[in-house]
């Protein structure tokens, strides 16, 4: 499926931690992995305590290293050094990515998660609002140790948006990581409603707990036709519903069942539906130690 891929480097070790889960989709003979850096116009000198990659040369002589490691496991492998344009450095990876048609880009986020970042989003965030292609990002606070190929793929999945597209879905992440998936269904408990509908929750709280007791009884049903539907087409799947607040209870998933990849998006496209409300993406990201999978919504999609 991924079969041209592009991973923007910056000279840190940090960024270069994409690879090995890049290296690690199924080996695709057509597959084409372009390492992209970007030469900034008023560059720092350090990037994470590394030299800057600040001239051509230095930047080509840099990708070629990442070439000689990563050439054998990745499949074909390309380099591009390109000059920031005059929007930045993430309208730059754009251009090159509708240039070179990608159709997955690979990044991490490194640095510090602070409440800013959570509210204006990483770059991973910025590139999906934009792109109509997935972006796979990782989250690194310190260099990762070893690289996980087992367990399940953890795809948070909205009950209340049955449309078709699921199973498409479930079959394309199937296809790409040949990694069983499970389907996780967040149901709040009343102390966990928020928006517009806490203060309801807050005078009707019998009803309200009712209400989200039937909506838990829907999903699970729900869960299990789609399961069955999915295993039926060949594919490893397995589902199960947590009642609470959707982070706690994502972060719960993922840990217990030592999830490889997590998949999220944050629009609502008519057959890509919202995976989870509100702003569980933006946090869920700056908290995150395993690779999150971003599925952006068709530009023409009405906004969420």
């Amino acid at each position: 499926m991924f079969r041209k891929v592009l991973v923007p480097l910056d000279g840190s070790p940090e960024s270069e931690a994409i690879l090995p889960i890049i290296a690690q989709l199924p080996e695709d003979v057509e597959r084409e992995l372009t390492l992209l850096h970007v030469l900034e116009r008023h560059p720092p000198s350090q990037v994470h305590g590394e030299p800057h990659l600040g001239t051509r040369q230095s930047a080509e002589a840099y990708l070629q290293t990442q070439v000689r490691k990563w050439g054998s496991s990745a499949g074909s492998v390309r380099t591009v050094v390109i000059e920031e344009g005059t929007r930045g450095v993430p309208d730059t990876i754009v251009a090159v990515v509708e240039q070179e048609q990608c159709n997955l880009v690979g990044l991490c986020s490194h640095g510090p998660s602070d409440l800013p970042k959570a509210i204006v989003g990483s770059l991973a965030q910025r590139l999906a609002q934009v792109l109509e292609i997935p972006v796979l990002t990782l989250r690194v606070r310190q260099l990762p140790t070893g690289c996980q190929r087992c367990g399940e793929i953890l795809l948070p999945v909205d009950p209340q948006a049955r449309v078709d597209g699921w199973l498409e879905l479930i079959a394309v992440l199937w296809q790409a990581w040949c990694l069983p998936v499970h389907l996780l269904a967040i149901v709040p408990t009343t102390a966990d409603v928020a928006g517009a509908q806490a203060p309801v929750a807050s005078l009707l709280p019998n009803a309200t707990r009712g209400l989200l007791d039937l909506e838990a009884d829907r999903a699970v049903e729900w869960l299990r036709s789609l399961t069955i539907e999915a295993q039926r087409q060949g594919i490893q799947t397995t589902s199960s519903l947590r009642r609470g607040g959707e982070l706690d209870a994502l972060r719960s998933e993922v840990e217990s069942r030592n999830c490889p990849l997590v998949v999220l998006s944050t629009h609502a496209p008519p057959a890509w539906q919202v995976l989870l409300r509100g702003s569980l993406t933006a946090s869920f990201l700056t908290r995150s130690s395993v690779p999150v999978l971003l599925l952006p919504a068709p530009r023409s999609a009405p906004p969420a």
